[in-house]
C-alpha cells in the first residue's frame, strides 16, 4: 500500500476548491449523500494536550491519504453507510448522543508519529450528515483509544467528555456542547494499557472510568469525576492481578448503580466473568462476584456491559468464547440492576464472532444494541433487544457496506429510536462510517456472500509460548502477515511480502515483538494482507 503525505496547502488547491471548515457534499445516484471531511483547520494552543508549555507556531494538520492512482480521496461510499471521515483512523472510534438535543458526537484518532490527533465530528440530523467539531492533539507522540460521552452536571448543562491515551497517560478534555469552557484533566499517570468509560443520564454529574495498570500486574481500578467541580475522586483498586488482561467494561444504570465487568483467571482454575458493583454512584464498591465461567475449558476474551435506566434495571454482559475455531459470543442478563444474573445464550454461526459491544438507550425504555465482528470477511454485525425482553435479541445482520478493520471493535449505540453502529473500514483508507437500522432499511450484503476467500487461523488459541498461524492462499499476490496489539499498533511482522503457492501454509509466532521482547499476555490480532484482500484472526496469549 502506497501512502503519500498531503499538506493542507495542497488539499485546498485541488478541484474541490474548498475553504477551511466547509464540507464537501457529493450527491449520489441513489439519492444518498456522501460527506467528505473539510480541509483540516489550524490548531490553537487550547487544542494541545497541556504540559505547562505552549506550542508556539501554528501546526498544520497533515493527513495520510491513500494513493489510489487517480485521486487523493478514497472511493466514495454512495450506498447506505454515511462517510464521516475519509482520512485514516488510527486505533479506534466511539460515539454518544446528547439526550436533550439528539445531537451525535463521534470521536476517532489519527495515525501520525507527531501532531497526532483525536478528532470529534458532530451530526445534528440523526447521523445523516456530519460536520467537524473539535481537535485535540499532541505535538509529539501518539494519541490512542479515544472515547466520548455526553453527560450533564447538576444544573443541567451538557458536557462533551473526550478521553484519550497519550502514551500510557489517560487524559480527559471537557467542553460544553457550544464548544466553550475548555478543560483538560489527567485521569491518571499510571501505566494504563486499557480503559473504558460511561456517564450518568439526567442531572447526576458523574463520569466513570475503569482502567488496567500494567506495571502492577494488570490491576483493575476505577475512578469518577464530578462535572460540577471537574475533579477526579475515589480512585479505587477493584481487583488485584486477575491473571490475564481483563479488558474491563463499565456501565451506569439508574439510581446510582455502576458496574464493571471483567475477566479473571486467578481465583479458580477456570477463567471467569466477574463483576464489581456500586449502588452509590461509584463512591464505594461491593466485593466482586462471579457471573459466569468457562467450565467447558475454552478461553474468554473481551467483556462488554450495558444497563437500562428505567424503573426496571435490565443489563447485559457479553463476552467471546474462544473455541479455537468458530468462536461464539455468549451473554448474561439481569433484571434487577446487577444483583443477580442469568445466562442468555450464544450468538453463533459460520466463522468467528468476537469483539462484542453493547449499549442501551438513554431513554427509560432502555432497548439494547449489540455490535460485533464476524470472520471471515470482517463483517460488522448488529442485533437489538427490547428493554422489556432482555433475553430476546434479534437475528444478527451485517450492517457494513465495507469490511471493517477486524482489529478494534465497531461501536454500538442509538440514533434516535434506531440502533446505530460506527465502524472503521480497511479497504478504503481506514475511513470512518456510520449506519443505522432506519437508514433506508438494511440492504447490505450478507456474510453468506463472503465465502470462497483466503482464510487465516491460529492454534492453539489461547496460547502460552508459541502460536501456529495457518493460512490459505488463493492468488499470486505477495503475502504479508503482521501481529497487532489491542490498540491497533504493529507488534511484529511475521511474513513480509513473500510469495506462496496456492493452498495451505503455516508460520509461527513466539510471542515477541520486533525487538525480540516478549509481549504481555492479552488479546492480539494476526493480520494477513494478500494485495486484494485483508483478513484478520484474533489471538489470545495467556500465562
Amino acid at each position: 500500500m502506497i501512502r503519500v503525505l498531503i499538506s493542507v496547502i495542497f488539499l485546498t488547491s485541488i478541484a474541490f476548491s474548498a475553504v477551511v471548515g466547509e464540507e464537501i457534499s457529493i450527491d449520489c445516484a441513489d439519492g444518498n449523500v456522501a460527506i467528505q471531511p473539510p480541509p483540516a483547520p489550524i490548531f490553537t494552543d487550547s487544542d494541545m494536550i497541556p504540559y505547562g508549555s505552549t506550542f508556539s507556531s501554528p501546526a498544520i494538520h497533515s493527513a495520510l491519504i491513500e494513493d489510489e492512482g487517480s485521486s487523493v480521496w478514497p472511493d466514495q461510499d454512495c450506498s447506505n453507510d454515511i462517510l464521516i471521515y475519509g482520512g485514516e483512523v488510527g486505533s479506534g472510534q466511539d460515539f454518544d448522543v446528547d439526550e436533550d438535543t439528539g445531537d451525535i458526537y463521534a470521536i476517532f484518532d489519527t495515525d501520525h508519529a507527531t501532531i497526532d490527533s483525536a478528532i470529534v465530528y458532530r451530526s445534528q440530523d440523526a447521523g445523516a450528515t456530519w460536520a467537524f467539531w473539535k481537535y485535540s492533539y499532541s505535538p509529539s507522540g501518539e494519541l490512542n483509544s479515544p472515547k466520548i460521552r455526553v453527560v450533564k452536571d447538576s444544573s443541567g448543562q451538557s458536557w462533551v467528555c473526550m478521553f484519550m491515551l497519550e502514551g500510557t497517560t489517560l487524559l480527559m478534555r471537557t467542553m460544553t456542547t457550544s464548544g466553550g469552557s475548555n478543560t483538560w484533566t489527567t485521569v491518571t499517570s499510571e501505566d494504563v494499557i486499557y480503559f473504558d468509560i460511561d456517564g450518568e443520564i439526567g442531572n447526576n454529574e458523574w463520569v466513570y472510568v475503569t482502567y488496567v495498570v500494567a506495571a502492577s500486574g494488570n490491576d483493575l481500578r476505577a475512578t469518577r469525576l464530578s462535572l460540577d467541580v471537574k475533579a477526579w475522586v475515589d480512585d479505587t483498586i477493584l481487583f488485584t492481578d486477575p491473571g490475564i488482561t481483563p479488558y474491563p467494561s463499565i456501565a451506569a444504570g439508574a439510581g446510582g448503580t455502576v458496574s464493571v465487568a471483567f475477566l479473571d483467571s486467578r481465583i479458580t482454575t477456570n477463567q471467569q466473568i466477574r463483576i464489581k458493583r456500586s449502588t452509590n454512584y461509584g463512591s464505594s464498591w461491593a466485593t466482586s462476584a462471579q457471573v459466569g465461567d468457562n467450565s467447558g475449558g475454552y478461553g474468554l476474551s473481551w467483556s462488554s456491559i450495558a444497563y437500562t435506566h428505567g424503573t426496571t434495571e435490565n443489563g447485559w454482559i457479553f463476552t467471546t468464547y474462544d473455541l479455537g475455531t468458530d468462536d461464539n459470543l455468549g451473554y448474561y442478563y439481569t433484571t434487577d440492576g446487577g444483583t443477580s444474573w442469568s445466562y442468555g445464550t450464544t450468538i453463533g454461526g459460520s466463522g468467528d464472532q468476537n469483539m462484542p459491544y453493547v449499549r442501551a438507550q438513554k431513554s427509560t425504555s432502555g432497548h439494547a444494541t449489540l455490535s460485533f465482528n464476524e470472520d471471515p470477511g470482517d463483517s460488522t454485525m448488529y442485533a437489538w433487544a427490547l428493554g422489556t425482553s432482555p433475553n430476546s435479541f434479534t437475528t444478527p445482520e451485517r450492517v457494513n457496506d465495507f469490511n471493517a478493520t477486524g482489529i478494534w471493535p465497531a461501536v454500538a449505540g442509538w440514533a434516535g429510536s434506531y440502533s446505530a453502529v460506527l465502524y472503521t473500514n480497511w479497504n478504503g483508507n481506514y475511513s470512518l462510517y456510520f449506519d443505522w437500522y432506519g437508514n433506508t432499511a438494511n440492504e447490505e450484503e450478507t456474510s453468506a456472500s463472503l465465502t470462497g476467500i483466503a482464510q487465516i487461523t491460529s492454534s492453539p488459541n489461547p496460547f502460552t509460548d508459541m502460536a501456529t498461524i495457518n493460512f490459505s492462499v488463493t492468488g499470486t499476490d505477495p503475502v504479508s502477515i503482521s501481529i497487532y496489539n489491542i490498540s491497533g499498533r504493529l507488534v511484529k511482522t511475521v511474513v513480509d511480502s513473500e510469495s506462496f503457492s496456492n493452498g495451505d501454509h503455516s508460520v509461527q509466532w513466539s510471542g515477541v515483538d520486533s525487538n525480540g521482547t516478549r509481549v504481555v499476555p492479552g488479546v492480539y490480532f494476526c493480520r494477513m494482507n494478500t494485495g486484494d484482500s485483508i483478513l484478520s484472526n484474533r489471538m489470545v496469549m495467556v500465562r
